[in-house]
């Protein structure tokens, strides 16, 4: 990647360590190619703690079946198991690949969270576990008429070193040409990559996350404008995978 090295974080962030452990190779990915350090974040969502103090609050798993009922103190025993796990986790793979990390315990909402500690050349990398056996790909989110040269040098790394093939999403404006074509994508970046052009019109953006929810990819990488635009929860809840954002 053309990104200068050693010039910015990675800004890890998750809820919960199956979320983080998704997520955790592709820090390490990044901050290998990059030479950036990782700052990790187990977030302890206000609204999950606030809800388990309520009587009579059930935890449902992801099949189906409801557990004894939650309590405020085991939500936080809970998140304090996360945080060890997911600190030895994160230790062991930094260590291993020799790189810069630390790792922070905060209380407060995902998003708001990561982005409140992020600057400028930053990477945002939002943890999400993924459930789908199938996953496949990374998939580069971006504007056809203003193709970000960094988002997509940035998804052909991730994918090269995953093994992954890459898609490229573009999402047209109002007066943009619906066709995929090489303008879509930098002159110098593959144009192998499998393109979808969705129209972003009078629906907003239900047509791309419609699109992400039938992918099932490993990873999105989304430029800065659409991760405002569309927001981070709604990006995650369709995709359900980790979520790359560059800070601009």
């Amino acid at each position: 990647m053309n990104v200068e090295r050693g010039k910015g974080r990675i800004i890890l962030g998750a809820t919960c360590f199956a979320d983080a452990s998704a997520a955790i190779r592709i820090a390490i990915s990044l901050a290998g190619q990059t030479g950036r350090r990782i700052e990790a974040y187990l977030v302890e969502e206000e609204a999950i703690l606030h809800y388990s103090s309520l009587p009579t609050v059930t935890a449902i798993s992801a099949g189906g079946a409801s557990s004894e009922p939650v309590t405020a103190d085991a939500m936080r025993e809970a998140y304090r198991h996360d945080a060890r796990v997911y600190e030895r986790a994160l230790s062991d793979a930094a260590r291993a690949a020799a790189l810069e990390w630390s790792f922070t315990t905060e209380r407060g909402e995902l998003a708001a969270t990561l982005q409140g500690s992020a600057g400028a050349g930053d990477f945002l990398l939002f943890g999400y576990q993924k459930l789908q056996r199938n996953a496949e790909g990374i998939v580069i989110v971006d504007r056809l008429a203003r193709p970000d040269r960094q988002l997509h040098e940035l998804g052909q790394a991730i994918a090269g070193e995953m093994g992954q093939p890459l898609y490229l999403v573009s999402i047209a404006g109002n007066g943009e040409p619906g066709e995929a074509g090489s303008a879509a994508l930098p002159a110098d970046v593959d144009k192998g990559s499998a393109t979808t052009v969705i129209e972003d019109g009078s629906s907003g953006h239900a047509g791309l996350l419609r699109h992400l929810s039938g992918m099932g990819p490993v990873g999105v990488v989304v430029s800065p404008d659409l991760a405002s635009r569309v927001g981070v929860s709604e990006l995650l809840d369709a995709a359900r995978c980790p979520l790359i954002v560059p800070v601009e």
